[in-house]
């Protein structure tokens, strides 16, 4: 039975879709419309002037952010309604977690003061993590930036529950212990270690089915989702998200992707180790990756250029805890042939060119790399062919766990230079500098 409150944020979410379309007209599709030397400048200047997570609106011009205000400011009808919204949902909610949750969002919300902003929305993200594991019907505020806008958090509303499953639970609990395995086999010094265990102990894994998506969701949907950003209040404790939504509809546009791109052996092969289960294992690791590696201060001194690698970071990552828990000739051909379905899909350039996408098709870009380096993928004329060869997958492996080192080496030094040559090393994709790719790519856009 759903608590009262959840029939009132449908509503709710129906202003924050609106909120959502009105901020992404006058913020993200300017940005997304700059070439790559615009973005580039806007993003250095950004980092300089404008906090981690922006809740702001303003034009940009010569290197000036024009007339910056809250959203409060900018979209006074959308928010007082939003406001009122929340506050009847606090009204009629039962149980304090959830009652203090909606107070402090509708107060971030009402914010007009630019200077308070991170203070109150920082506040959300604390009352949001006080939600205890036990309740299973609860919202989830924009915690995200850098998908859509480099600076701005999205606005967004989902409504979710819980999805119990005592299988998922084991397969968590080992990640948890497999991930602070691996940062100890790296080496990590003292205090991301502490961070590590700190994180793996204190937050909230689960897999969750959404009720309602509203605001960004109507252009970017998570499967997965490490929450909030904010490292100080996660490591107080957090949430990482799996969608069980998403991961049978993923499923079958894989199944898809790989008939129509693929030879007939390799599809029927592939298709057989791409499940649901799969693609929530996948989605499981990749989130337990993301915070080998990182800190507050890590975070603070790259700046924007932590993003230029994290999601392949987290991806590669898990992989690496994966094959510390299971390294048998099947199970890596079962992690191999997911990420191949996944390289396909991002290599399509409705993905590769939309600017939303464009950390997780580096990412894609980086295991396409590797790939052909070890001669796995082969375009015949019948199409994309998967290499089994035990040998050549093991050699995958192993530059997988070092690219990893490296990425986790520059972040320790705070090393854009690094980062930077890195990205330029796996992330080719021209017929210049990565010519295999370039075919592949044309291959699945033909």
């Amino acid at each position: 039975e759903l608590p009262r409150w959840a029939m009132a944020a449908f509503e709710a979410a129906l202003t924050v879709d609106r909120l959502w379309m009105r901020w992404f007209l006058d913020m993200v599709a300017p940005y997304q419309q700059l070439d790559e030397a615009g973005q580039k400048s806007f993003e250095n200047r950004a980092d300089e002037v404008l906090p981690k997570w922006d809740y702001t609106v303003y034009r940009y011009e010569d290197g000036d952010f024009i007339g910056r205000c809250a959203w409060a400011t900018a979209y006074p009808e959308l928010t007082t309604r939003l406001v009122r919204q929340l506050r009847g949902m606090a009204d009629i909610c039962d149980d304090e977690p959830n009652r203090n949750y909606f107070l402090r969002l509708a107060e971030a919300y009402d914010c007009r003061d630019v200077s308070r902003l991170e203070e109150y929305w920082a506040a959300v993200d604390r009352a949001w993590v006080g939600i205890p594991p036990d309740c299973n019907v609860f919202c989830v505020h924009g915690m995200e930036s850098e998908y859509e806008h480099p600076h701005g958090v999205s606005p967004e509303m989902r409504i979710v529950v819980r999805a119990t499953d005592e299988e998922l639970e084991r397969e968590i609990t080992r990640y948890r212990e497999g991930t602070v395995r691996y940062a100890k086999l790296m080496l990590m010094p003292d205090h991301l270690m502490q961070a590590i265990r700190d994180k793996m102990s204190r937050t909230d894994m689960g897999a969750f089915v959404s009720l309602r998506e509203a605001g960004c969701c109507m252009n970017f949907r998570y499967t997965g989702q490490v929450v909030p950003n904010r490292q100080g209040i996660l490591q107080e404790g957090g949430k990482i998200f799996l969608s069980e939504t998403a991961f049978a509809v993923n499923r079958d546009r894989m199944h898809g992707l790989v008939d129509l791109h693929c030879d007939p052996r390799t599809g029927h092969l592939v298709k057989t180790q791409v499940t649901a289960l799969s693609g929530r294992e996948h989605t499981l690791f990749h989130e337990s990756g993301h915070p080998l590696g990182v800190s507050a201060e890590i975070i603070d001194g790259l700046g924007s250029a932590k993003d230029l690698l994290e999601e392949a970071k987290a991806s590669m990552a898990g992989v690496c805890v994966c094959d510390l828990m299971d390294s048998s000739d099947d199970k890596r051909w079962e992690v191999l042939c997911a990420l191949f379905a996944r390289v396909i899909r991002f290599m399509l350039k409705t993905n590769l060119e939309d600017k939303t996408f464009a950390a997780y098709a580096r990412e894609n870009l980086v295991i396409a790399t590797i790939m052909l380096r070890h001669d796995l993928i082969d375009l015949t004329p019948e199409g994309l062919r998967l290499n089994d060869d035990p040998d050549r997958i093991a050699d995958f492996f192993g530059e997988v766990a070092a690219f990893v080192m490296s990425v986790v080496l520059a972040y320790e030094a705070l090393d854009v230079t690094a980062l930077g040559q890195l990205t330029e090393a796996y992330c080719a994709y021209d017929e210049e500098g990565n010519p295999k790719l370039a075919e592949i790519i044309a291959w699945v856009n033909r």
